[in-house]
């Protein structure tokens, strides 16, 4: 499943017939396992290669529910793959087995805080952003929020400080033919000077 999630980032790129914007991301998500592959690291590699090209990136993202020896096991990998201009993303964050102590030595540029955080009626959760929103920066990590579905939400991770927002509220699922008119709104919405959803 983790050198499909690849296979499918290079359609995407294939789709797009070389109007890729500077500084779209593609994200694919990968086990810890997986991106502990040598075949894994090779592909990735060569798919961030052709993305960077363009002034893109490839983020692979690994679930931060990993047990701490899967993460171990591919940290040579993850670090090759960030040598090669493959950004690393710790997902689920919050919500799994990290420490913050070993945090450091993952080869993260990106951690993106769990959606259970954002629980409405939970502000003890809720109230783990900010700190995590500090930490983050002190390590030099930006910070996506996920599973935003309320304008509520919305505000209050722009408070927060969270550098990219994701979820239903900014933009909806769409199929792999859809993908080139929605990188090209983006593209629309940036020289009109609007937002753009991540």
């Amino acid at each position: 499943l983790d050198l499909f999630a690849l296979d499918q980032a290079a359609v995407f790129l294939e789709r797009l017939k070389g109007r890729i914007p500077e500084g779209l991301m593609v994200a694919v998500n990968a086990s810890p396992r997986g991106a502990g592959a040598e075949a894994y690291a090779g592909r990735a590699a060569a798919v961030g290669a052709a993305l960077a090209k363009s002034g893109a990136h490839l983020v692979v993202e690994v679930t931060e529910r990993s047990p701490m020896s899967a993460w171990r096991r591919s940290l040579r990998n993850l670090r090759r793959l960030k040598a090669a201009g493959v950004r690393v993303a710790v997902d689920d964050f919050g919500s799994g087995y990290s420490s913050l102590g070993y945090l450091h030595r993952i080869p993260a540029g990106l951690i993106k805080i769990d959606r259970a955080l954002l629980g409405a009626d939970d502000r003890a959760q809720r109230a783990l952003i900010g700190p995590i929103v500090q930490m983050a920066r002190a390590l030099e990590l930006r910070v996506v929020a996920e599973g935003i579905e309320t304008p509520e939400q919305l505000t209050f991770l722009r408070r927060s400080g969270v550098d990219l927002l994701q979820g239903f509220l900014l933009g909806q699922p769409v199929s792999a033919a859809e993908l080139p008119a929605l990188v090209a709104g983006g593209r629309r919405r940036l020289r009109e000077g609007l937002p753009r959803a991540v």
